[in-house]
């Protein structure tokens, strides 16, 4: 049986101040190891939050998993990548049509959060129901939407070993989804892609 092609996932990075992150900056490093991985860094790109919309979608035609990869911003994203969404998934383009660029891709959150999961908890509302906003627009957009990638309470010494191995588990993620090592079924109904254990070998296609 022939090889299949290998998946290119696309990271849209959002972090005002990605410098002085270390979860984040860690995690980035660690994609950019990987083969076929695109990371656009929106607040590096994009300083004046005039978007090159056309540069973005071409991005997106030519990708096959989409991946946001911010901090936590009171409850949301930073608003750069509010205004991404905004301007980039137009009618006709990402959506309104039976089929466009985005159809059957594969879309994930990767977040990073300050405190730690019971803080959620005590509000009321859990990270990946926090999240919904952002699947249901990509479900809209007609992709299918893969459980959130997430660390909590999130270190500030980049030596830390939670850091590091939240790294390389990022890196064995977008590995074992460019190669298609994991079954779409399998994954779509856990809370969280971190309770995975990779590296994964032998798995049927997403």
């Amino acid at each position: 049986m022939s090889a299949k092609n290998p998946q290119k996932p696309l990271i849209i990075y959002a972090h005002p101040n990605s410098s002085g992150s270390t979860a984040n900056l860690a995690m980035i490093k660690a994609a950019q190891q990987v083969e076929n991985v695109t990371i656009v860094d929106l607040y590096a790109k994009y300083p004046d939050f005039k978007i090159d919309i056309k540069a973005e979608q071409q991005l997106l035609a030519a990708h096959d998993i989409l991946i946001f990869q911010f901090p936590l911003y009171w409850y949301s994203s930073p608003a750069l990548l509010k205004e991404w969404q905004d301007v980039v998934l137009q009618h006709g383009v990402n959506y309104g049509s039976k089929v466009n660029i985005l159809t059957d891709k594969m879309f994930f959150c990767a977040v990073t959060a300050g405190v730690d999961q019971q803080e959620f908890l005590a509000a009321g509302r859990s990270l990946p129901t926090i999240l919904c906003p952002f699947e249901q627009t990509f479900q809209y957009c007609k992709l299918k939407i893969l459980p959130p990638f997430l660390l909590y309470d999130a270190p500030h010494d980049p030596t830390t070993p939670e850091i590091k191995q939240h790294a390389v588990l990022y890196a064995e993620l977008l590995i074992a989804l460019s190669t298609q090592m994991l079954e779409y079924a399998e994954v779509q109904s856990l809370e969280s892609l971190n309770i995975l254990s990779l590296p994964l070998s032998q798995k049927k296609s997403l």
